[in-house]
């Protein structure tokens, strides 16, 4: 389900406008702004409307109806004839002029800004962030659910209230340029790149581009900023020195990093105990977080750099990341009755859903339960989709789960051939077909992990498992 966008109070006077976006007032304008608006039903009376073009809608066949609800003013890239002349502002492109009116009000706020990227991670990496920097920045906002986008970014930024000390922005892209150009509009003082993965080669066709695309947000920072990226990524590393001649925090396990990973281990109360040496401190650090196997401790060592980065004390940090609560989607611990669910329905790439598996047998040994997985389709793969899911599958039985559901026509095409029955594995068209049938095929006591990209719609099968939990009762 798409997140909501959060309505504003975003003032600009009609010259604002103008210089902000480049464009061309057709007459006398109103004198200013309050509030703007991509949906013409959101819009604030005496706000803006901005007439966007979208993959399925065209913003320009609202206009009127955004006049009639009370907008004033109209950013559009033509000019329309039902609606006053006065009232449009003309612009080549209202995309790029909604992130230009963003990028201006975020330099006319001034708050502090920690932009984050990454194949995999970086909904977490924001969430511990939100937490350890709130030491720092009472006054904190950040990134709602998948508002990160050329959309979904520049209204977050408008929603700012002036109060705001500090913002936490999540960046996400699907095609080349994408990241630059969110990373141009927010303009971090900090910029984090989680790691770097198969993910979205669909749009960006190989591991190569995405690295480049992610690491093109640390070419956008201010002119102090400071980048952190992942030690353990050398190509990464070389290609962010490209963008970025300035300070460079880095965190893994290579035994240069600024925060380095010495080892985790899962605790049985469903939490990862973490071991990490900052250069220059004398000793280890332990941290105990709310959030299970490598990628907790591959993000909190990434916030723990990110908050050095901002002039954080790491002994502070490190405290508040103990009170972070886990994040719903990512490997989020469920109980159904007797049975325990990993949660990491939210999104999938090939090194989440690898290092998902490890989590589940790790966990399973620890709690003495039997391992089931339930694996969704990975989209936007591209022509490396075939692959990906048949190493995956592959994973899967050599770690000989209990059971292992294969969720969807990527899982089912590169299954085929495979001896499926002998190795515990079993396909499945959709999630409503696994919800419906997943009580046949685990018992009291299983782990069950749950994990496919967004579009599978994976948590079906979680809130199929509650529910049964709550009869049960």
């Amino acid at each position: 389900m798409a997140t909501p966008i959060p309505d504003n109070e975003a003032t600009f006077t009609a010259d604002e406008l103008k210089i902000a976006t480049g464009g061309v007032w057709k007459s006398d304008p109103c004198t200013r702004v309050d509030g703007v608006a991509i949906d013409s039903r959101r819009v604030r009376n005496g706000g803006l409307f901005v007439a966007v073009q979208g993959e399925r809608i065209d913003g320009h066949e609202y206009a009127a109806a955004a006049i009639a609800n009370g907008a004033c003013a109209v950013i559009c890239e033509r000019e329309l004839t039902d609606i006053p002349s006065a009232k449009q502002l003309l612009v080549a492109d209202s995309k790029r002029a909604l992130g230009d009116l963003a990028r201006y009000y975020r330099t006319r706020w001034g708050g502090s800004v920690l932009g984050i990227t990454g194949s995999a991670g970086k909904t977490t990496s924001k969430e511990l962030a939100t937490v350890a920097l709130k030491g720092r920045y009472p006054a904190i906002a950040a990134t709602s659910g998948n508002l990160n986008n050329l959309f979904g970014l520049p209204m977050t930024i408008l929603a700012l209230p002036a109060s705001t000390d500090c913002a936490v922005l999540e960046m996400g892209t699907s095609e080349p340029g994408e990241i630059a150009r969110l990373a141009e509009i927010a303009a971090p003082n900090v910029g984090l790149v989680t790691l770097v993965s198969a993910a979205h080669t669909l749009g960006l066709g190989s591991v190569e581009a995405i690295r480049e695309e992610k690491a093109s947000l640390f070419g956008n920072l201010t002119s102090q900023g400071v980048a952190v990226a992942n030690a353990d990524d050398a190509d990464l590393l070389e290609i962010a020195r490209k963008h970025h001649d300035g300070v460079m925090l880095t965190f893994g396990y290579r035994e240069s990093a600024t925060v380095r990973i010495l080892g985790y281990s899962l605790e049985s109360d469903l939490r990862t105990r973490i071991k990490l040496h900052v250069q220059g401190e004398p000793r280890t650090r332990c941290i105990t977080v709310s959030l299970l196997g490598e990628p907790a401790a591959i993000n909190a060592a990434a916030v723990v750099a990110a908050g050095l980065a901002f002039g954080l004390d790491p002994g502070d940090v490190a405290q508040r990341l103990e009170d972070c609560p886990p994040v719903p989607g990512r490997l989020f611990p469920v109980k159904a009755g007797s049975r325990v669910i990993l949660d990491d329905s939210y999104n999938a790439s090939p090194k989440a859903g690898s290092a998902a598996l490890k989590t589940l047998m790790s966990m399973a040994s620890l709690t003495e339960r039997r391992p089931v997985a339930v694996l969704g389709d990975m989209k936007e793969l591209g022509d490396k989709s075939l692959q990906a899911h048949r190493q995956l599958i592959e994973e899967a039985q050599r770690l000989k789960l209990t059971a292992c559901v294969l969720v969807g026509p990527e899982m089912e095409k590169a299954a085929g051939g495979m001896e499926l029955r002998e190795s515990g594995l079993r396909l499945v068209p959709n999630a409503e077909d696994v919800a419906r049938f997943i009580d046949q095929w685990t018992r009291d006591d299983d782990l069950i992990l749950i994990k496919g990209s967004r579009s599978m719609k994976m948590e079906r099968i979680v809130e199929r498992l509650r529910q049964t939990d709550e009869v049960a009762r």
